[in-house]
């Protein structure tokens, strides 16, 4: 996996940071010589037909074209590594759509999509990313996938995908928020779930099969308003998993549907009781019992995000009017403490030597102008700080850091820490935005406090360093914070809005008294790490918070409404201990861990199940709320569905939900 742009404008810095390699861009490619290798970013409109290597992450951007003509073969190398790069969604390899693609395969040479055959598909870590549709479009016609975490992924987009087989997979399709997608003649063979549609989606579903060996062929999520015809679907322990407000389609009479209702006169609770059939299809629906849902809030066509949170101050941006006090151009040096005040433009990078500290002071604007020497469409201007940043606004006067010119994300480098562990630097009453890496730390020490970084590729990302982040909101990024090898405090932190959340691998960590809601991909993923989570509410994101090979204490939390699962823990040893999960749009608590012992929860209102094993070995789960009547029937899945796995313990169950 390449480590590009690291650090982005300063060939200096490059030499500082051994680390720092560049991954070619590809421009216009016409790749008609096979096999032809592809990695990095398109930069004009282009071609790929016959053999194609898709050896790391690859971007379409916005305003850009590729064209795969029929007959190509897409062979992709997996990977799974602490790659860096902002702007991509998924650890493992991925085709990423944010422009258009358009997929040209016939009925006698479809496009194919497949792993290496040196590196077949496995479990997990071994499939690649598969096709994301970040808010791009076009259509896939007559292709085959195989090899895949998830074949393909919609987030705000609604491409034509017609006459597709896809295999091998985890899972097959997920439609996220704002994506109405065209599937016809769609085929999916997928271990753990088929098609899944999230709140907010309304992808079209016409001649489509779907097949899931764990759990269901469809799940339709509360919010979620699929239009189906003609299409069948099967799974394991049913068919269909239908959390929409409407009746399940006819198309769905012969399907096992298991389906949430509302409870007459009783708002906001499932129906109790066995299954009762009430339609003429109904001789195969399940009715599931115990808990409390989420209700539908749009009149069925989306659940709707909560509120954004509080923002610590008044966002705002002033034209760039003012003559600047200070213009940087090019690489300069700053090697004497100096203070910045008034409006400062950087076109270029601004280097802080180790002796040096750099004051900036309430109410300055700093702008980056956008300079791309690599012709990738990211800006590179930026700060990179060997010594001491002390950029401390105030309420009424917080410091802007912001582009010169263009909108959106990606309009300029970094606010860079790089070896400032000597002394603490600190962002106070700051507002970070528009740039590739909003704030970035290496080897450094640093503490943000009351800030608002927003629509930054990625907001917030160290490595090596030791943090404190207080009073911070992350709004509208691509990925919202990122960290490993590190040590970190975090406390007051709203994640809101972004396609991912908080992401920490290798760490030792606490999150306290935060908000991480409506995060399309993720909410929280911790690996290989130690550390609490307490007082955290995790809502509306996809899942909520997944944990593996960890030690972890997860307390005092709350987790509602997320897509997949409240909970996931893979590989954990732990404490989950009086936290409130409720309305999971598929399980509350997922766990293959039997050292992550469950105590004092409330695990209530899960579409799918309350709790599902994946161990050979019991789960300690005793001692949890699971509702009045304690776990509903078909509630568990552990040894009594699947002879392999073992019992989930839960007797005696709480009299009471626990309080937070």
């Amino acid at each position: 996996m390449s480590c590009r742009r690291i650090f982005r404008g300063s060939a200096l810095a490059a030499l500082i940071f051994a680390g720092a390699c560049a991954a070619p861009a590809q421009r216009g490619l016409d790749a008609g010589a096979s096999p032809v290798t592809v990695k990095g970013r398109l930069l004009a409109d282009g071609v790929w037909r016959g053999e194609v290597v898709l050896a790391d992450d690859f971007q379409v951007p916005r305003g850009r074209t590729l064209r795969i003509l029929a007959g190509t073969r897409v062979l992709v190398r997996p990977a799974d590594t602490t790659k860096t790069e902002p702007e991509y969604l998924d650890n493992a390899t991925e085709l990423l759509v944010r422009g258009r693609l358009i997929v040209e395969g016939t009925a006698a040479r479809p496009v194919v999509f497949e792993l290496l055959p040196a590196e077949p598909a496995g479990e997990g870590d071994s499939r690649w990313g598969g096709i994301i549709f970040d808010g791009g479009d076009g259509e896939i016609r007559h292709a085959r996938l195989s090899g895949a975490d998830t074949g393909v992924t919609l987030l705000g987009s609604s491409p034509a995908i017609s006459d597709v087989d896809i295999s091998g997979v985890r899972l097959g399709i997920a439609a996220h928020r704002g994506s109405a997608a065209r599937l016809t003649r769609v085929s999916v063979q997928a271990q753990e779930g088929g098609i899944s549609c999230w709140p907010g989606s309304s992808p079209t579903l016409e001649s489509v099969a779907a097949v899931a060996a764990e759990h269901e062929g469809l799940l339709v999520a509360p919010g979620a308003a699929p239009r189906i015809a003609g299409s069948s679907f099967a799974g394991k322990l049913a068919d269909v998993l239908w959390g929409a407000s409407g009746e399940p389609p006819p198309e769905l009479s012969r399907a096992r549907v298991s389906r949430v209702l509302i409870a007459p006169g009783e708002p906001g609770r499932r129906a109790g009781g066995p299954a009762a059939p009430a339609e003429p299809s109904a001789g195969r629906m399940q009715v599931r019992s115990g808990g409390d849902r989420i209700p539908d809030t749009d009149g069925g066509l989306g659940v709707s995000l909560p509120p954004a949170p509080p923002l610590p101050f008044e966002p705002r941006v002033p034209p760039p009017d003012a003559p600047p006090t200070r213009v940087y151009r090019g690489e300069q040096f700053i090697g004497e403490d100096t203070t910045w005040e008034g409006e400062v433009r950087i076109d270029g990078t601004v280097m802080v030597a180790p002796v040096a500290r750099l004051t900036i002071a309430p109410g300055t604007v700093v702008r980056f102008g956008f300079r791309d020497t690599d012709g990738d469409g990211v800006g590179e201007s930026e700060l990179f700080v060997q010594g001491r940043l002390l950029a401390e606004g105030t309420r009424d006067a917080p410091i802007v850091f912001t582009a010169l010119d263009g909108e959106g994300r990606g309009r300029w480098g970094a606010i860079n820490l790089m070896g400032t562990d000597a002394e603490e630097s600190r962002l106070a009453w700051c507002l970070v935005e528009s740039g590739f890496r909003g704030l970035h730390s290496h080897f450094s020490r640093f503490r943000a406090e009351h800030s608002i970084f927003r629509n930054n590729y990625r907001s917030i990302q160290f490595q090596e360093s030791t943090a404190s982040i207080t009073d911070c909101v992350v709004i509208g990024s691509a990925s919202a914070v990122r960290f490993r090898d590190s040590t970190a405090a975090i406390e007051n932190l709203s994640v809101f809005g972004n396609t991912l959340g908080i992401q920490i691998l290798r760490s030792s960590f606490s999150l306290v008294g935060s908000n991480v809601i409506g995060n399309s991909l993720a909410g929280m993923h911790v690996r290989e790490s130690e550390g609490t989570i307490a007082g955290t509410r995790f809502e509306a994101n996809s899942p909520g918070l997944r944990v593996s090979d960890c030690r972890l204490r997860i307390e005092g939390n709350r987790f509602l409404a997320n897509n997949a699962a409240g909970l996931q823990l893979r590989r954990t040893q732990g404490r989950i201990e009086g936290n409130r999960i409720d309305a999971s749009v598929g399980n509350g608590v997922s766990t293959d861990s039997p050292g992550a012992v469950l105590r004092g929860n409330a695990i209530v209102g899960s579409l799918r199940f309350a709790l599902e094993s994946n161990s050979p070995e019991a789960i300690d789960a005793v001692g949890n709320w699971w509702g009045p009547d304690g776990p509903g029937p078909g509630s568990i899945f552990d040894a009594a569905d699947d002879p392999a796995l073992g019992p989930v313990l839960t007797a005696p169950p709480l009299a009471a939900p626990p309080v937070l």
